[in-house]
């Protein structure tokens, strides 16, 4: 497995998609907290991998985030499943708030990507 270290593009999306998705745009310094969460555990698990002591560069959302765009529901869990692959290298990862997080986004966005197709709205809801 190879893992690298995701850009802060990535993370600032990720970060907007989530406060989008519990409601607190109004707490960026939280904001901040939570990429910069994200990105020192993907930091720490390719230091593990390759054997390396990088440190994550400081994260702070708004500077990031104007260069990011609000991700697609269907994108969003695809951006969160490639921070979780990146990340999982080291031995914290099941444990941490970063996987937390990153579970949290991927199912949220699945489930609202599912309310957008035809087909789920069109199955029944029970069987008899």
């Amino acid at each position: 497995m190879s893992a690298f270290i995701v850009t802060e593009k990535h993370i600032a999306a990720l970060v907007g998609y989530y406060a989008r998705m519990r409601n607190f745009h109004d707490s960026c310094e939280r904001l901040d907290e939570i990429g910069q969460l994200l990105w020192n555990e993907n930091v720490q698990s390719v230091n593990f991998r390759y054997n390396e002591t990088s440190e994550a560069p400081p994260f702070t959302y708004i500077s990031a985030y104007s260069h990011s765009k609000l991700l697609p529901a269907i994108s969003a869990s695809k951006q969160a499943q490639c921070v979780a692959y990146q990340s999982c290298e080291h031995d914290g990862w099941e444990k941490s708030e970063a996987k937390e997080i990153c579970d949290a986004i991927e199912s949220h966005a699945l489930h609202e990507f599912l309310r957008t197709c035809p087909e789920y709205n069109e199955a029944p809801w029970g069987l008899s």
